[in-house]
């Protein structure tokens, strides 16, 4: 039963695998017709190549590719059909807009494209490496500022004033925003990103349990007194916060986790070598749990996103004692004395690897409720010259709030 949660999440996973992301939007013809229906969301480079569209729920999706289409949105995301450069080669693709008006700016593969009466340049930044007197730099040209200033120079508040531009997603937008803004007659200031978010924090509130197995008590200070069966096992409930950093309008699937756990482990042990000799021990020490973790989300129902986890969860032991107490009784029975020790231990930092699978809950559009079962694996240190090896399940329940 101590793995249900994980293996449901598993189970869960692989039944909705089939099921692919299709999100209400629309697809524009070469006629300039807007047809309705639902379009297949991709977090890759797919999405500036073909569209997916379903225009009747059931029925069966027809691709469209960048030649055939004028171009497509989902989501609060626009795609327009270009003939851009990629890599010395001049292909058609959706690319994506960013800001639509007098100057537009587009991104496809990676690469920042500016449009202006027609004329599409792509914004670059170069890095060259330089040998300066036996010493190797990489010097950085920002020719993106110098297309900047050569195509907008109509605009006489934003001429030659992009030296603080800088080569990101939101610098440019602002960039061309600016532009855009000069030629408030003509109303050419449409944003088609203006409902999204550049960075997006989620904090929650967790309750977690977590199941640890400990091993390779030979050669160590344990061996011989404490019975590996017992004392390898713990079992805890424990609270913690967690945040999660993404980018929407860069990748919506993929973010960065951070979770704290306050924990409190006991680790207990009787061990019996004869009748007359009875040894227990006990191991209790707190720890600080900091998980940090890339996730990437692969399934995305209406209301259930599925996600799946990889990281390093960083284990900042306190206040640790090792006690030992042994009693002996006399071979007579006419008495017994008792003996009381302790190991050297210390407060050390532990890392494991774990990888983990959850899901995330949308109870509105800004509190959500997740479920995640987390394994890890590594080496648990005792003091700076004994190691235990360690096997951490942990499952949680967050309450999360996206800001």
């Amino acid at each position: 039963m101590r793995h249900t949660i994980f293996l449901l999440m598993l189970l869960g996973s692989f039944v909705v695998s089939a099921q692919r992301d299709f999100r209400q939007g629309f697809i524009i013809t070469l006629q300039n017709d807007s047809i309705s229906g639902k379009i297949l969301f991709r977090d890759s480079e797919k999405k500036f190549e073909e569209c997916a569209f379903l225009k009747t729920e059931g029925g069966e999706s027809v691709v469209y590719g960048a030649h055939q289409i004028k171009g497509y949105s989902l989501s609060g995301r626009s795609y327009m059909s270009r003939d851009i450069v990629v890599d010395l080669v001049v292909k058609k693709a959706f690319v994506e807009v960013y800001v639509y008006g007098k100057a537009n700016l587009f991104f496809a593969y990676g690469r920042y494209f500016l449009e202006k009466d027609g004329i599409i340049k792509e914004l670059a930044e170069k890095k060259t490496a330089v040998n300066v007197n036996g010493s190797q730099y990489v010097r950085t040209d920002k020719e993106f500022r110098n297309v900047l200033n050569s195509n907008l120079s109509d605009c006489p508040s934003v001429a030659g004033h992009f030296s603080n531009t800088i080569f990101s997603g939101p610098s440019l937008t602002k960039a061309v925003e600016r532009y855009n803004n000069c030629f408030p007659e003509s109303n050419a200031v449409k944003v088609s990103k203006a409902n999204g978010k550049w960075f997006q924090l989620t904090a929650g509130l967790n309750i977690g349990h977590s199941s640890a197995s400990l091993a390779g008590f030979d050669g160590t200070s344990f061996s011989g007194i404490a019975d590996p069966k017992q004392f390898g096992k713990d079992e805890n409930i424990y609270p913690g916060i967690s945040f999660e950093f993404n980018s929407p309008l860069t990748s919506e699937n993929l973010a960065l986790h951070v979770d704290i756990f306050y924990q409190k482990n006991s680790l207990q042990s009787g061990l019996y070598p004869d009748t007359q000799t009875r040894t227990a021990i006990s191991w209790e020490f707190k720890t600080i749990n900091l998980p940090i973790s890339v996730s990437y989300y692969f399934f995305n129902l209406e209301r259930i996103r599925f996600f799946a986890e990889a990281g390093v969860s960083l284990y900042l032991r306190s206040n640790s004692i090792i006690k030992i107490e042994s009693q002996t009784t006399a071979s007579s029975g006419s008495g017994s004395s008792v003996n009381d020790s302790t190991l050297p231990t210390q407060n050390k930092t532990s890392t494991l690897v774990f990888g983990g699978v959850g899901l995330v809950y949308k109870v509105s559009n800004s509190w959500n409720i997740a479920l995640k079962a987390r394994y890890e694996n590594g080496e648990f240190k005792i003091n700076d010259n004994e190691v235990f090896k360690a096997n951490y399940f942990n499952q949680t329940f967050s309450v999360v709030y996206k800001f």
